[in-house]
Parts: structure tokens; C-alpha cells; sequence
């Protein structure tokens, strides 16, 4: 793990709450902060920074295979689980 890399602050039932929207409604080609319409200024960013440290899209904002995992996941544990070992 990169030491320099900054942690995320985005809630995890926020967090969890998009990803059952993806679940539901598929993921989008490409992930940045207009992804997040619905969301506050504050939580857009913070959803993105944790996407971006979490491994759940690369440089250009494309889903990885992690978030498909993810989003597929019909367990909030094995999503805490995801999120420790990035820890």
C-alpha cells in the first residue's frame, strides 16, 4: 500500500447506497464528480477520492473489475471486508 495515498472520509452507507444504485441501474462507462448529480458538492468528492483510493476506477475514471465485484456483492460484509484489506 502506498503510504502516501490519503484515506477516504465518505460515509459507508453512502457509499453502500451507490453502489445498490449501480446494482440496480448499471455502472457508468466513466465515473467523475458529474456522476455524482444527486449528491452534495462535499459528498461527491469524497465518494470520488474513496472510488479513487479503493482501486474502483483507474486514472481516466473507468470501473475496474473491483467495483463490478463490488456492486455485484449482495453482502454489505463482504464489501467491509474489501475495504479492510485496502486499509
Amino acid at each position: 500500500m502506498d503510504s502516501k495515498r490519503t484515506a477516504p472520509y465518505a460515509t459507508f452507507i453512502t457509499f453502500l447506497g451507490l453502489l445498490d444504485i449501480y446494482n440496480d441501474y448499471g455502472i457508468p462507462e466513466k465515473i467523475d464528480s458529474d456522476t455524482f448529480a444527486s449528491f452534495s458538492r462535499h459528498d461527491k468528492w469524497q465518494l470520488l477520492g474513496a472510488f479513487i483510493f479503493l482501486g474502483l476506477i483507474d486514472e481516466f475514471g473507468k470501473p475496474t473489475a473491483k467495483l463490478e465485484y463490488l456492486v455485484s456483492s449482495d453482502t454489505p460484509a463482504r464489501t467491509r471486508t474489501y475495504i479492510r484489506c485496502r486499509f
